[in-house]
């Protein structure tokens, strides 16, 4: 038993410098940090997108006016909860942190977290235990910034 639990990878992802001087150590992805992320999307997000619904829809604005607007009132702590649940700290000591260290921490996690088999494992039970067939990520990605796809498909929403 102690073999298999030494053998675990659940040691810390890395550590990042902090400016101080000191070191930040990222803690690994795991399930609980996944069941919060999902809760606070589910729960705060719908919270979200029920407040935000008007504007989302909004056909007199564009989508860069509908980023900005709501944007402009979205609390700090909402945009920065995913990265204190990441970081295992409280929503305003995530304020707190350098934008570089940030911006560290978060090149970290796509440097040794892989997202892209994750993303593709989650569209596949998808489809297997809902039937719905979720975009891949390229497609994702190139819808948010309006370019067509291989076969000419444009994502652009006000076109």
């Amino acid at each position: 038993m102690e073999q298999k639990l030494n053998s675990l990878d659940i040691g810390p992802l890395g550590k990042v410098t902090m400016v101080e001087g000191g070191t930040l150590v990222v803690p690994r992805l795991n399930n609980l940090k996944l069941i919060k992320i999902a809760k606070f999307l589910g729960i705060d997000g719908m919270k979200l997108y029920e407040q935000y619904q008007g504007i989302i829809g909004s056909q007199e604005l564009s989508d860069s006016e509908k980023f900005i607007t709501i944007l402009i009132e979205l609390p700090e702590e909402k945009v920065v909860h995913l990265l204190s649940i990441l970081l295992e700290i409280e929503d305003d000591q995530a304020l707190s942190l350098d934008p570089v260290i940030t911006l560290e921490v978060i090149e970290l996690y796509v440097d040794q977290v892989n997202i892209e088999k994750a993303f593709m494992l989650v569209r596949s039970l998808a489809k297997k235990l809902f039937k719905v067939e979720l975009p891949d990520l390229k497609s994702l990605f190139n819808k948010n910034r309006g370019i067509r796809t291989d076969s000419g498909e444009s994502f652009l929403t006000n076109s």
